[in-house]
């Protein structure tokens, strides 16, 4: 009995220490990337303890991308633009591993209705 609940510690060590190379630790992202022609303001649905309400995270410049982290997968983000003709634009975010970065990450391209 004791044979094998040492053999299987040894397991679980060996176990987590594998996990732990595979993946190491980076926080989970959000790229937004704004490509429409003026500023983006950018939030998150939160709860504050008493009530649910969007929440300013970021601003994001026509043309430029920010990183966003930590998220969680299902949280909801909305952008809003600074020429209110282009509309608000909402995404959930759902992350995919990336090798290149090392972690976890989700891509929210803004950008026009291909219907424009």
């Amino acid at each position: 009995m004791r044979r094998a609940l040492t053999l299987l510690l040894i397991v679980l060590i060996a176990g987590m220490s594998f996990a732990a190379l595979a993946f190491d630790g980076r926080a989970p992202r959000l790229i937004v990337d704004n490509r429409m022609a003026s500023l983006a303001a950018i939030d998150v649905w939160r709860y504050n303890g008493t009530y649910w309400e969007w929440m300013l995270v970021v601003y994001v410049q026509s043309g430029q991308y920010v990183p966003i982290s930590p998220v969680n997968p299902g949280e909801r983000f909305r952008a809003r633009f600074q020429r209110q003709s282009d509309g608000p634009q909402q995404h959930i975010v759902t992350l995919y591993y990336d090798s290149s970065y090392g972690g976890l990450q989700d891509i929210w391209l803004l950008n026009y209705p291909a219907n424009r």
